[in-house]
């Protein structure tokens, strides 16, 4: 009885995390890169603004 509640609550977290990888749109390697190097970019221009 207790392995089947165990596994009855993994159905339900499987099942929530199923839900969230839906909600969450895929995002390439390059849209990280990109994003990086644009925080990289924007950090540099504040240094040079305020150095």
């Amino acid at each position: 009885m207790f392995n089947l509640k165990n596994n009855s609550q993994q159905n339900i977290a499987n099942s929530s995390i199923q839900q969230l990888e839906k909600r969450i749109p895929p995002v390439s390697d390059q849209a990280l890169i990109d994003l990086v190097n644009g925080i990289q970019i924007n950090q540099n221009i504040l240094n040079s603004r305020f150095a």
